[in-house]
């Protein structure tokens, strides 16, 4: 059995308060749901599903595999499972990864999580392993070229975008990924690139957009617009994403 460093236990204790993350986590579903619809996606794993699993807000599959070693964030999928097309495993992706490989999945949901594995390059083989030449890859982690981190930068704070930052360390992440480094290391493991793009333009940490929203100093319509800002500044929301299939 593959043995996993980080403490779950802590990191879903530290998830819960983490400020702002519950709206960006609302855009980031957005995004999935976008993707899943231009991908087939008849048979669905989605890898880490949090407090959130996507079959409580997309119906659109025949059957849905859930891959969640958080305790607390298995219980409640299982809490929230609504069909019998639904199976859900309370094990690392990677221990139980060669008994999935009958599944021939459409779609895999690997959602603000890459980031976070300890063993990058093992996790991707073991994503390559399952998948199939038909089978779409979508991934989003956040990103270093995020307006906030650059602003952090020029304004003397951080020595480099790639800096880790105290939410970085407080949930227990590895690495900090742009496009141009999270695309290499797809294509080192042979994954070839469908589509790329970033979403969100935030231009304060989550502190401070939190504090923001609770002074009333922004509201729906300018995170709704922060949302699609990416169509102008292409390269700068604060979380990108891939889909890709195997070479």
């Amino acid at each position: 059995m593959i043995m996993n460093q980080r403490d779950y236990k802590k990191y879903e204790e530290d998830y819960e308060v983490v400020p702002f993350e519950p709206i960006l986590v609302e855009y980031r579903r957005k995004i999935v749901i976008e993707n899943l619809l231009k991908y087939s996606h008849n048979n669905i794993l989605e890898i880490g599903c949090g407090y959130k699993p996507l079959f409580k807000y997309f119906s659109d599959y025949s059957s849905m595999t859930i891959i969640e070693p958080g305790k607390s964030f298995y219980k409640n999928a299982c809490a929230l499972k609504n069909n019998s097309n639904i199976k859900i495993y309370n094990d690392l992706f990677e221990n139980i990864a060669d008994n999935l490989k009958i599944n021939n999945f459409d779609f895999i949901i690997i959602s603000a999580l890459l980031h976070e594995i300890p063993d990058l390059i093992e996790f991707l083989k073991r994503v390559h392993d399952i998948s199939n030449i038909k089978t779409t890859i979508h991934i989003n982690v956040p990103n270093a070229k995020s307006i906030h981190r650059i602003l952090a930068f020029e304004m003397g704070l951080i020595d480099s975008i790639f800096e880790f930052s105290p939410t970085n360390i407080k949930m227990q992440q590895y690495r900090v990924f742009n496009m141009k480094s999270l695309t290499e290391v797809l294509a080192d493991q042979k994954f070839k690139i469908l589509d790329t793009g970033s979403y969100f333009i935030k231009p304060f940490t989550h502190s401070q957009m939190a504090q923001m929203i609770k002074n009333e100093i922004i509201d729906q319509k300018i995170l709704d617009g922060l949302f699609t800002l990416t169509r102008h500044y292409p390269d700068s929301g604060s979380e990108i994403f891939v889909n890709c299939t195997i070479c």
